[in-house]
C-alpha cells in the first residue's frame, strides 16, 4: 500500500472522529453535570476550554497551511 493512501485514510478518520466528538459534547454536558455534580459556572468553563482548543488548533493550522 502506498503511504499516500495510509496518510487520507487516517486524516478522514481523524475529520470523522472529531466531528462525531465535537457534535455529540454539547448534547451529553448536561449528563456529565449531573454526575459529576459540576456546577453551571464549572461547566461553562469545560465548554469554553473546549472551543478555545479547536481554535487553537484551527490557528495553529492556519499558519502551516
Amino acid at each position: 500500500m502506498r503511504p499516500v493512501y495510509a496518510l487520507v485514510a487516517g486524516m478522514a478518520s481523524l475529520m470523522i472522529v472529531m466531528g462525531i466528538g465535537r457534535i455529540a459534547y454539547t448534547p451529553i454536558l448536561p449528563f456529565m453535570q449531573h454526575d459529576v455534580h459540576l456546577s453551571e459556572k464549572m461547566a461553562g468553563y469545560l465548554a469554553s476550554s473546549n472551543y478555545l482548543g479547536y481554535l487553537f488548533g484551527a490557528l495553529v493550522a492556519s499558519f502551516y497551511s
